[in-house]
């Protein structure tokens, strides 16, 4: 049964990420430490386990008044697991309806087919690219909620 429980930064090392998503799991990395660190400090953040299986985190935080930049990482266990994906999908609604946000925004990398898919499926539109600096690279910018 799915349990939705509080983010935690250590959640992040229990996640069966996708090879290609593994630059961003890297606890290696202070630096990719210390931003799970804030996302569990700042924002609106939450892991789902199913019997025990991290299925994957995700949350929000504010970027500039009423948008959100949404982050998720997911396992890739998570497919089979269609009651993960619909419980992301009405947390949306919920942030949206119930929070000073009227948008959420999130970036993926174009090579991440699995992850554009899935962000397509929970109601995001593509809208443009951004590029980021700590990863030196262009990533695709989707948003849900816009007005």
């Amino acid at each position: 049964m799915l349990k939705i429980i509080p983010f935690r930064q250590e959640h992040i090392r229990y996640i069966n990420v996708r090879d290609e998503e593994k630059c961003h799991a890297n606890f290696d990395d202070i630096n990719i430490r210390n931003v799970y660190k804030a996302y569990e400090l700042v924002s609106l953040s939450f892991t789902g386990v199913d019997d025990g299986l991290v299925l994957g985190s995700a949350g929000v935080f504010e970027i500039t008044p009423g948008v959100g930049e949404f982050w998720m990482l997911t396992s890739k266990d998570i497919k089979p697991k269609l009651s993960a994906l619909k419980a992301i999908k009405q947390m949306f609604d919920i942030i949206i309806n119930n929070t000073h946000f009227e948008k959420l925004q999130l970036h993926v990398d174009e090579n991440f087919t699995t992850s554009i898919n899935m962000v397509k499926w929970l109601g995001f539109k593509e809208v443009g690219k951004d590029y980021d600096n700590y990863f030196q690279k262009e990533y695709l910018r989707f948003e849900y909620g816009c007005n």
